[in-house]
Parts: structure tokens; C-alpha cells; sequence
């Protein structure tokens, strides 16, 4: 299934670049803030919750308000201790989707996006009988508010979230909340 997920994305990547050719493409990042929502497993002592993330896309302009994207996110890591034991547990996923850009006023517009996601889930534990890596295919969704500076750059403001999870560990709800500039080709 991550093969048949990974030449949906190299396709999708090769067809944004005849895209780019002839108009209708666009690049973006955004940078922010993950929150995990998980609670402290029975006998940790504390847990850490948010780090930094980031997210790298790229899309193609079906329509003037529709779009097909692959992109990257890195939702960072969260950290549970238990005496001297500490876990890290960290996520990473490719995506592929489709955005919805809805104009609101003027420049100002809402973009939705949804989609499956190749999540890979990595567990490091100070005691490495806990190590574990995991590799899953899911949903994720994502909200932003934006405004276009010009025809080719927009500001934008998201709320991305995925459900994510290794073996043995059960599933969390990850959000990444960023800010970040698309580029129209």
C-alpha cells in the first residue's frame, strides 16, 4: 500500500510540473506549532505534547477553486518520562489530497483540504525493548484562513490534523497550527 501511495505522489508531482509549464501549479510551506492529544499513559511521571512542525506541498489547479496537493509534514515529536526512562515518540507522512479555496472577501479566502496520509511512526526509548516503527495509511484534514498579496503569493494560516499511532501505543490526534506562503506558478 506505501508504494502504491508513493507513485500516486511522484505522479502527481510529474504532472504539477507540466503544469507549471503551462499555469496552474503552486508550491508552499508552513511552519508551526504540533500538539499531540494523548494522555499520560499509567506509570509516566510527565509528558510533552507540542514541538515544532512543519509542512511542504505542492499542488495542481483542477478548477479556479479546486486543487489536487502532495505534500510532506513533519509533526514532530512528543515525550513521555518515567523515572529515569524516557520515550520519544515522533511522525512523519506524505500526503495526498485535494484543497477546496473558497473567496470570502476581496483577497481574504478559506481553503479546506482532505486526503490520505502514509504516516510513519517512530518510538525511541531509553530502554530499547520500547523501540518500535510503524507505518500506516489514514485521513487528514486541514482548515486556513489566507489572503493574496498578489496573483502569485498568498499569506495563509492552518490548522492541519491527522490521526497517527504505532503499534502497541494506540492512536492520538496530531494538529499542526502554522503559518505559511503559497507561490502560483
Amino acid at each position: 500500500m506505501n508504494s502504491i501511495f508513493k507513485t500516486i505522489a511522484l505522479a502527481t508531482a510529474a504532472l504539477a510540473c507540466v503544469a507549471a509549464q503551462a499555469g496552474g501549479a503552486y508550491v508552499g510551506g508552513t511552519i508551526g506549532t504540533t500538539r499531540a492529544h494523548t494522555d499520560l499513559p499509567t506509570g509516566y511521571t510527565s509528558q510533552d505534547k507540542s514541538d515544532n512542525g512543519f509542512r511542504l506541498y505542492g499542488g495542481l489547479k483542477l478548477t479556479d477553486r479546486l486543487s489536487a496537493e502532495v505534500g510532506y509534514f513533519d509533526l514532530g515529536k512528543t515525550t513521555q518520562r518515567r523515572n529515569a526512562v524516557v520515550d520519544q515518540q515522533s511522525t512523519s507522512a506524505w500526503t495526498f489530497g485535494l484543497a477546496w479555496r473558497q473567496p470570502v472577501y476581496e483577497q481574504f479566502f478559506v481553503v479546506g483540504r482532505v486526503g490520505l496520509a502514509s504516516l510513519h511512526g517512530k518510538l525511541e526509548s531509553t530502554t530499547t525493548a520500547n523501540n518500535s516503527e510503524s507505518d500506516k495509511i489514514r485521513a487528514y484534514l486541514g482548515l486556513g484562513l489566507g489572503y493574496a498579496i498578489t496573483p502569485q503569493i498568498d499569506l495563509q494560516g492552518s490548522w492541519d490534523f491527522m490521526r497517527t499511532g504505532l503499534e502497541g501505543q494506540g492512536t492520538r490526534r496530531v494538529d499542526l497550527f502554522g503559518v505559511g506562503v503559497t507561490y502560483s506558478f
